[in-house]
């Protein structure tokens, strides 16, 4: 702008200097014809000064839309890292171990809000250690898995167990009642897994003869003399089994540890 101005001024220099020599003679018309050329030359020149001048405030602007355009997109981004890190998936077990690693990362995510490459390694280090934890969970889950197959193949033999010794009672019904000599005797009473964790699950099992009733505390209360049961303790229990018959009672304790 500064130098329009300087340019302004000489042309209106050139045309005072045109005006005085209007009355020389051919010399001055020479130099007179000069200076128009110089002045046209001029004009020219802050034509293309002003035509750069707009050109340059145009870039100008269109830069401050292409940056408000920048800012927007990184604040977008910023939403979608901070959105990505609210809504990790709930995983199994060991995410809970995560818990605080996610905390103190949230805490580094709003202390260094303007250091985008050190969000960008923890978020890395975070995505590797949720990946590491699904790996494990799904491995949890396959044992599960086949830990319940076992579980259903043995539930599948003591029902068939079941069936034979209630046909077996049936048999003896029909011949005669034998007269109890001895208390009942307890062949298995066992559990599936002897330490869970709060909210996991464990199955007793157990087979019995010679007895008249059957019975399993606290909390499960009367039951065949072959069977299984589901169990979810919320803390370290210790089951009792007790059978019994007109010859007295036979128990056997089995303890699952909740942690």
């Amino acid at each position: 702008m500064k130098k329009i101005t300087i340019l302004t001024c000489i042309i209106a220099l050139g045309f005072s200097l045109t005006l005085m020599g209007c009355g020389g003679g051919a010399k001055q018309k020479a130099e007179m014809e000069s200076l128009k050329a110089e002045v046209e030359n001029l004009r020219a020149e802050v034509e293309n000064l002003k035509a750069a001048l707009e050109r340059t405030e145009g870039e100008r602007d269109d830069l401050k839309t292409k940056m408000g355009i920048v800012a927007q997109t990184r604040e977008q981004l910023q939403k979608q890292v901070n959105e990505l890190i609210s809504s990790r998936d709930q995983l199994q077990q060991k995410l809970t171990g995560l818990a605080d690693s996610r905390d103190q990362l949230q805490k580094q995510v709003n202390e260094l809000a303007g250091s985008s490459d050190k969000l960008h390694k923890q978020v890395d280090e975070l995505t590797k250690s949720r990946n590491a934890a699904v790996n494990e969970a799904q491995k949890a889950q396959e044992r599960i898995d086949e830990l319940t197959k076992q579980l259903q193949a043995e539930m599948q033999k003591v029902r068939e167990l079941q069936e034979q010794l209630t046909a077996a009672r049936e048999k003896s019904r029909e011949t005669s009642r034998v007269e109890v000599n001895e208390r009942p005797i307890i062949h298995s009473f066992d559990i599936t897994r002897t330490q869970i964790r709060s909210g996991q699950i464990s199955t007793l099992s157990w087979q019995i003869s010679n007895a008249d009733s059957v019975r399993i505390e606290p909390g499960i209360g009367s039951v065949s003399t072959l069977g299984s049961r589901t169990i979810k303790p919320s803390a370290t229990t210790t089951y009792t089994l007790i059978a019994t018959n007109e010859a007295g009672e036979s128990r056997e304790t089995r303890m699952i540890e909740v942690i």
